[in-house]
């Protein structure tokens, strides 16, 4: 991929080389803001059109279907066990797929509109949100 042979480049790894590229935060760091955009498009357009709703505005507006417009709207956020996505009481303004591994989403009534506890199990490329939006 181009965008990987990018990244290779600015870390100065050499291309002929090992195909790993470890990419934590210290590396990440050393991208150009554009290059990390890249590579996160890269990550996240595959996900982004799996979702009927993604690809229903897209194709109904056809600019949508310009990575551009996506890269302003897309982020990374590594969200560590117990953390909360949805405030209770607060407007979502954000929807989540899991890249990798798993996770559980837990509801319960005294944070959440539901009579009993909800527990979930989510699998990676899986999209979470909040139902009103």
């Amino acid at each position: 991929h181009r965008v990987m042979q990018r990244v290779r480049q600015q870390l100065g790894e050499d291309l002929e080389g090992n195909n790993k590229t470890n990419f934590d935060g210290p590396h990440l760091g050393m991208l150009s803001a554009k290059l990390r955009h890249d590579l996160l498009w890269e990550i996240c357009a595959p996900h982004l059109r799996s979702s009927f709703i993604l690809r229903t505005l897209a194709s109904l507006q056809a600019n949508l279907s310009s990575p551009g417009v996506w890269r302003k709207a897309i982020s990374h956020t590594v969200v560590e066990a117990g953390s909360v996505l949805f405030d209770a009481e607060t407007v979502a303004d954000k929807v989540y797929v899991l890249l990798i591994g798993s996770m559980k989403y837990t509801q319960d009534p005294g944070m959440s509109d539901v009579q009993a506890d909800i527990e979930m199990g989510i699998e990676a490329g899986t999209w979470i949100s909040e139902l009103a939006l």
